[in-house]
């Protein structure tokens, strides 16, 4: 039996945004976490899905909660297939720390991947003094 399916995905790390990434929303679900036992906060947290299938977890603050309600509205519904930047800020406070930490950009601001250009070899000059027969086919070797 393959256990794959059992994992849940990890939380994504700040780390792993730098350089930003783009990522498709593929679920939202409101989760409870309890501080000192009684204080419980609730906060939404979104499950991601890169170009090639890896899953991840993102607990929303209030900054990037605005920031994806803002770009597709205040129902999590319709954040689903919805593709978001994540980027490190290294400005992010936690705690009144600058700590750094993750933060949701719209598409448009993740840059594009560089294109690795192919170049065509050019052949080696033929040195001075030898003589190139340009009529003879070359023979391959192989």
């Amino acid at each position: 039996m393959n256990v794959s399916r059992y994992r849940r995905p990890h939380f994504i790390k700040k780390e792993e945004c730098d350089p930003a990434i783009k990522l498709t929303i593929i679920g939202a679900e409101e989760i409870s976490y309890s501080r000192s036992g009684t204080d419980v906060e609730y906060k939404i947290v979104v499950d991601l899905e890169n170009e090639t299938g890896d899953k991840f977890r993102l607990s929303l603050n209030d900054s990037n909660l605005e920031t994806i309600a803002r770009l597709f509205g205040d129902e999590t519904d319709n954040w689903l297939s919805q593709e978001i930047g994540l980027k490190h800020d290294p400005s992010i406070k936690f705690k009144d720390e600058v700590r750094g930490g993750i933060r949701v950009i719209p598409t448009e601001e993740v840059p594009k991947k560089p294109v690795t250009k192919l170049f065509r070899r050019t052949p080696n000059p033929v040195p001075a003094g030898i003589q190139v027969d340009e009529d003879r086919e070359e023979e391959n070797p192989f």
